[in-house]
């Protein structure tokens, strides 16, 4: 009755209001995003990068956005490239004064002589003896003392080892893709319309290579062919073929030709011959068919004449 009296159980419980703070949450909430597009568009920041794309756009703008979205970040890539080249110099640095040139071998796997095996080869070699093609290739490389020396000089080392930064790079799989097909169909033209010209002794192998040198430099895979092109080598000059003799040729022609025709002579006069004998057989076959028919007739005149006899004896008279 109390309820009733009071106006029933809605007067009786008091909710606090709500609302004012769900707004209030709201437009927090869009006022967080507006923010945050503003630090993506500072920073440069694009929705691509932040794995976020729209279904409406087309693949050119997202390639764009992606290419484009990276600009802002390089400065800081590059500081991260700087810092990751810088530790590996110092890490090479300590491996060159401190790691011994069998250590060397063991961790990398090349195969470089060392200064005393190349003077057991030299000394094999002024004795008379011929070393196997595995070794002379070996003992044509520089020995590891060679190459420790260079590595513990700093002022040589600035000059002749770097080391490239574009490893510390994410590749982009598509485009190093690209770019591998462009260099391959760049070798393959230059090859098919340079070779010929190379391979007569028109141009100088030394031109070729430093044209196909300055092309392969731009890409990134072109310094680790550069090596390989620099040992390319001015081919030998192919012999120039004599004009072959053909005079015993033309003989053994002749000798072949007067063959064939006294083997046709001799079968003409063989085909006359065969004529001449079946002609021959066939006035014989006559002539006993003849005779045969003519000795048939007689045959038959001598019968009839003797019926004719027997009938005339037995006429009356």
């Amino acid at each position: 009755m109390a309820l009733i009296e009071r106006g029933g159980l809605a007067n009786a419980i008091w909710f606090a209001p709500l609302e004012p703070q769900i707004v209030a949450l709201r437009e927090l909430y869009q006022h967080r995003e507006i923010i945050k597009q503003s630090i993506y568009e500072v920073t440069g920041v694009s929705d691509i990068m932040r794995g976020q794309t729209m279904a409406s756009e087309t693949a050119t703008a997202q390639q764009i956005k992606g290419q484009w979205g990276s600009l802002r970040l390089q400065r800081r890539q590059r500081d991260v490239q700087r810092f990751a080249r810088d530790l590996l110099r110092l890490a090479v640095e300590v491996m060159a004064e401190r790691f011994s040139p069998e250590t060397l071998t063991a961790m990398t796997g090349l195969q470089f002589p060392t200064t005393e095996q190349k003077a057991m080869a030299q000394s094999v070699v002024s004795a008379g003896a011929q070393l196997p093609a595995e070794l002379q290739e070996i003992m044509a490389k520089p020995s590891w003392e060679e190459l420790l020396q260079v590595m513990r000089n700093d002022l040589i080392l600035s000059y002749r080892i770097d080391i490239e930064t574009d490893s510390t790079i994410a590749p982009d799989a598509a485009a190093e893709q690209q770019a591998m097909a462009e260099l391959m169909t760049g070798v393959s033209n230059f090859v098919a319309t340079i070779g010929p010209a190379v391979a007569s002794g028109y141009l100088p192998v030394d031109v070729a290579k430093s044209l196909l040198l300055m092309a392969v430099r731009r890409f990134k895979a072109g310094p680790a062919i550069e090596g390989e092109i620099e040992k390319i080598q001015q081919p030998a000059p192919q012999p120039q073929q004599q004009a072959p003799d053909n005079t015993l040729q033309i003989e053994q022609m002749r000798l072949e030709g007067q063959m064939q025709v006294k083997q046709a002579e001799l079968g003409s006069a063989k085909e006359i011959e065969a004529i001449k004998a079946a002609v021959k057989q066939q006035e014989i076959e006559s002539n006993e068919r003849l005779a045969l028919l003519q000795a048939q007739l007689e045959r038959e005149r001598m019968i009839n004449d003797r019926i004719q006899k027997e009938q005339a004896g037995y006429a009356p008279v």
